[in-house]
């Protein structure tokens, strides 16, 4: 950044989204601070997919949404496509495989992208406070 000072940005949750947008600020060049409830990131990704974490289906659609929902998804999905987020996985060095319409770590290890995903958070920076319950803004 230029003379300005790098934003700084506070993420709620270390679960997925909370360290993709982690990441993705930490890439925009802000400063980030992540605080978990828990005593670990992503403890739900590690449990995903019966333990091989299922990261995504090959067809999404909106049309497997609430109805209610699907103007929301739909926009969200024409934004960032199962291609983008595969590409972002990718990206972070993760290998994956299809079984029908589900892609899966090749692996077959739910850690492992828990562990591509603060490998990145590591790199860009990004610090992380486990065990800290937020109680307000």
């Amino acid at each position: 950044m230029s003379e300005r000072q790098a934003s700084q940005v506070l993420v709620i949750g270390a679960g997925a989204s909370g360290m993709a947008a982690a990441i993705a600020a930490g890439r925009a060049g802000s400063r980030v601070l992540v605080l978990e409830r828990l005593g670990a990131c992503a403890r739900k990704v590690l449990a995903s997919g019966a333990g091989k974490c299922n990261l995504l289906g090959r067809r999404c659609g909106e049309e497997f949404y609430n109805p209610a929902a699907r103007p929301l998804v739909g926009e969200v999905l024409r934004q960032h496509s199962s291609q983008s987020l595969l590409g972002f996985f990718h990206g972070l060095g993760l290998q994956t495989y299809a079984d029908g319409e589900r892609i899966f770590p090749r692996s077959n290890q739910a850690a492992s992208v828990v562990s591509v995903l603060e490998m990145e958070m590591r790199r860009l920076g990004v610090s992380i406070e486990c065990g800290c319950q937020v109680t307000a803004v």
